[in-house]
């Protein structure tokens, strides 16, 4: 039997999230280099996303690592 305790399904969902905002946030980042008269939204926008992409990523992986206190 599977003890449902000990199993970490939720916070790989933000680790997830968190890879796909990073893959966003460089992407925006590569085509607001690309584009001539990209303004300096795109590229604050295109930081924002990645930081908090990688925010994300570490805390979520931070919670699937660690062990329940009782």
């Amino acid at each position: 039997m599977l003890n449902w305790e000990n199993v970490p399904a939720g916070p790989i969902w933000g680790v997830i999230a968190g890879v796909l905002l990073v893959a966003a946030g460089v992407g925006l980042g590569i085509a607001s280099k690309l584009v001539s008269g990209a303004g300096k939204f795109d590229e604050s926008l295109a930081i924002s996303a990645t930081m908090f992409g990688v925010l994300l990523a570490v805390y979520a992986g931070h919670e699937m690592t660690r062990k329940k206190r009782h």
